[in-house]
């Protein structure tokens, strides 16, 4: 019996697709107190493992709220109730993520392609291509609130989704900087915004 089980869980491995890592969307807004740019905000969307750090939040990427991502613009495109703040769901539509070009890890998730597991919404994590690379679900329990004393810069981040797939935010963030992104590096005097 345990060789004949051992043989079906080695072709159910071989036949099967399995999502193998996951990335969380957090929305983040901060304010600089002073320097260069007294006031000046950042705004925009961050890709993390898990639960991060200040460290952590400090080195990965910040992509900005865009209205367009054609012609290879790199950003996330949010439609409906999608503020710092605002419960991940059910007031937002959609959520376009568009974060490098090379390999290409674009991705949607639509409201209204949604279905339902033990309770639970779940949204499919479409490509460009119209397949499906895994899929979402509104998971907004945990928020960061990170200070760079010698930057003069507050941040907070509040997380909207957790997306199951077989890429990770530290793969995506690592192609991201190969195409010439930075991370957000406060820590470094290079706040930078994507």
């Amino acid at each position: 019996m345990t060789v004949l089980l051992v043989h079906v869980l080695a072709i159910l491995a071989t036949i099967l697709p399995f999502t193998t890592a996951n990335f969380d969307l957090y929305h983040i807004h901060g304010v600089k107190a002073e320097g260069s740019w007294p006031g000046s905000e950042i705004n925009g969307w961050q890709l993390q493992n898990d639960n991060p750090s200040c460290e952590q939040v400090d080195q990965y990427a910040v992509w900005r709220d865009s209205g367009d991502l054609s012609h290879g613009r790199l950003g996330i495109r949010c439609e409906g109730k999608c503020g710092y703040g605002d419960a991940p769901w059910p007031d937002v539509k959609l959520i376009e993520m568009h974060f490098t070009n090379n390999p290409l890890y674009h991705f949607t998730i639509y409201k209204d392609r949604g279905y339902e597991v033990n309770g639970a919404w779940r949204w499919y994590l479409y490509g460009t291509d119209g397949k499906s690379y895994g899929d979402c679900f509104a998971w907004g329990d945990y928020n960061w609130d990170c200070q760079w004393p010698n930057e003069h810069l507050a941040a907070k981040g509040y997380r909207k989704f957790r997306c199951i797939t077989d890429v990770d935010a530290n793969t995506i963030n690592d192609e991201y900087k190969k195409e010439g992104g930075r991370a957000l590096a406060v820590a470094s005097n290079t706040t930078l915004v994507a």
